[in-house]
């Protein structure tokens, strides 16, 4: 059985009815049960982060797919793990192409501290970076069988705790630093299985 998992605290978004794909659970992870048809709630008291990045222990290990709460599932699953790699695929993010661009933009659309995510960039640069590549962290196919998926996962975690708090910049350097590319799935696979709606 594979996973389809959101989260949803804070009454942050709205829990949308998804596609439902044969072989596939669909969980929910929220700070207070929410009722659903489809969607399985899980109450955790645990970071949204901790929840989206690390492996869970709640869910079998298995091929699992994180999408954000903002975002609905409207096509079969078992099509799309059938066009994107299954280890780990990510959506590429549709308005940026590098972490520079996406540090420029976290600061001036969500308001995070210039002094914080230019250290971290420092840092990263003093390492050597080099671009990789920039995804949406939204969505987020992972075969969590894979000890090179978990360890990545484990590692991402880590740096996200370590940094200024923003996932999307953690994530390329985790990869580079680890020397692995990041399979990147482009808007004409996203809009035939996902849709992105705004938050509540």
């Amino acid at each position: 059985m594979n996973t389809a998992y959101t989260v949803i605290t804070n009454s942050y978004d709205e829990l949308k009815d998804p596609y439902i794909s044969d072989g596939w659970e669909y969980v929910v992870f929220s700070d207070e049960y929410i009722e659903h048809d489809i969607w399985n709630c899980i109450v955790t008291e645990k970071h949204n982060r901790e929840i989206k990045i690390k492996p869970n222990t709640e869910m079998h290990r298995t091929l699992n797919l994180y999408v954000d709460g903002s975002v609905q599932i409207i096509g079969d699953l078992n099509q799309f793990i059938s066009e994107v790699p299954t280890w780990w695929s990510m959506w590429k993010h549709p308005h940026r192409d590098t972490l520079a661009q996406e540090a420029e933009a976290v600061i001036r659309l969500k308001g995070m501290s210039r002094v914080l995510v230019g250290q971290q960039m420092d840092r990263y640069k003093k390492a050597g970076f080099k671009d990789i590549g920039l995804a949406a962290c939204m969505v987020l196919l992972r075969d969590m069988d894979d000890k090179v998926v978990r360890t990545l996962c484990n590692a991402w975690y880590d740096e996200w705790l370590n940094s200024c708090g923003r996932d999307q910049l953690s994530m390329p350097y985790v990869f580079w630093k680890a020397g692995y590319k990041m399979d990147l799935f482009d808007n004409t696979i996203f809009n035939k299985y996902f849709k992105w709606l705004s938050h509540l």
